[in-house]
């Protein structure tokens, strides 16, 4: 088993044991080891809450390289190199229809 520490519907530890806390800590709760608790979710209602998932513009902005490397690929490469850099990142998280 593991444990949760929940704080006003948000989960503010995970442990694998429980241990002496003050109130003010939160409320341990008990939940089963093969329990994905991703971050940013929240314990309401005695049920696990995920957050929504991150659009496809916050998935490519940490996956495209910094701004100083794609103009570095631009002035060694050319614009051609640097949209096939930037493609692979637009195709793994397409822009919805």
């Amino acid at each position: 088993m593991k444990y949760i520490i929940v704080k006003d519907t948000k989960i503010v530890g995970i442990e694998t044991h429980k241990f002496d806390t003050t109130p003010n800590v939160g409320e341990w709760i008990e939940v089963d080891d093969s329990l994905d608790i991703p971050g940013g979710s929240t314990w309401v209602d005695n049920a696990l809450v995920l957050p929504d998932p991150p659009n496809y513009s916050i998935l490519r902005l940490h996956e495209y390289p910094s701004i100083p490397d794609q103009l570095d690929e631009i002035y060694h490469n050319g614009i051609d190199s640097w949209k096939a850099v930037i493609k692979v990142t637009k195709d793994k998280y397409q822009k919805p229809s």
